[in-house]
């Protein structure tokens, strides 16, 4: 595969008291110097002092996506202390000696082009979903998958989450701290939103079912076909997704510009047929099985025959 990724996810704040979801559990922290303040939803679990004697100087928590973990650190009156939590068997641990080993190379990855700062003060600042999206994206795959019993609260904006205003709306509403999802809008923003009225209901379906609406963006697979870029809004005119998994198992990469596909990679798990809906107006693309092949042009309506293991490059589309 030719289409990669290389931008790490890896938001941060030097914010005292900020909440961060805890990748592999559906847990949050509230990040404090000198405690630490584990949650379940609103309802607060547990608390753990530190002992970090302050003032604490150049204190920053960073939520690690590349690494699946939290990282803490900073100078206290005793020195430098560094510490991370993760998630075990869907529990949260805290490590201050080794650094934890996390597989995080199994999921879909998304970028839309940004190479701004990650600190979360400016992303919380400029509101741009090019930047929010990627780690939303990510995150989303990381926590435990959690039904939706009732529609109630931020839940409610899930609803008719489909155009760039609609997932900004949800972002403002449905999160605090670092992408920590929440059912009320407690920063009382002004959201008529439905009372919540079921304290079992957890907020995590705002993560774990909102990857999944952003992904239908880019890429769905429905009637039998792979639609590419169905509905790409002018705000993500350029970007790639990688590992994206078809219901056969079969791997997808896809890069686009100036919100028209430039290249599609597949690789193939099976001996199958595959039938790709391609973005309006265009009439032929180039296929290729290496890089260095000339290639076969070929109409859009083509129905491709793909073998067990091999991959397949798309490009060069034309009008």
């Amino acid at each position: 595969m030719i289409i990669k990724i290389v931008d790490r996810i890896r938001p941060f704040t030097h914010i005292s008291g900020i909440k961060v979801p805890i990748p592999g559990t559906s847990s949050s922290v509230q990040i404090f110097p000198a405690l630490l303040k584990f949650f379940e939803g609103s309802e607060i679990q547990k608390e753990v002092p530190l002992e970090i004697e302050g003032p604490v100087k150049e204190f920053t928590a960073q939520l690690d996506l590349t690494k699946g973990y939290i990282k803490v650190w900073g100078h206290g009156q005793n020195g430098y202390f560094r510490y991370y939590i993760f998630g075990s068997s869907n529990c949260p641990e805290i490590s201050f000696d080794k650094v934890p080993k996390i597989v995080t190379s199994d999921f879909e990855q998304l970028s839309l082009g940004s190479n701004k700062s990650q600190d979360w003060a400016g992303v919380m600042r400029r509101g741009d979903l090019t930047e929010i999206f990627p780690l939303w994206y990510l995150l989303g795959q990381m926590v435990p998958e959690t039904p939706i019993k009732s529609n109630e609260g931020t839940l409610h904006l899930l609803q008719d989450c489909h155009s760039y205003e609609d997932f900004r709306r949800l972002w403002l509403a449905g999160f605090e701290g670092i992408m920590s999802p929440r059912l009320e809008d407690t920063d009382y923003q002004g959201f008529q939103l439905p009372l919540v009225q079921t304290p079992s209901q957890s907020p995590l379906p705002l993560l774990t079912k909102g990857w999944q609406f952003i992904r239908t963006l880019f890429f769905e697979e429905r009637d039998e076909a792979l639609h590419i870029l169905p509905n790409v809004s002018k705000e993500f005119h350029c970007g790639r997704i990688v590992g994206l998994s078809t219901q056969d198992d079969s791997k997808v990469n896809l890069e686009w510009t100036k919100k028209k596909l430039r290249r599609m990679e597949i690789r193939s798990t099976n001996d199958c047929e595959k039938k790709i809906v391609f973005p309006k107006g265009f009439k032929s693309f180039r296929l290729r099985t290496k890089k260095t092949e000339k290639g076969e042009r070929m109409p859009c309506d083509t129905i491709l025959k793909l073998e067990k293991g091999k991959s397949y490059i798309i490009d060069n589309l034309k009008k």
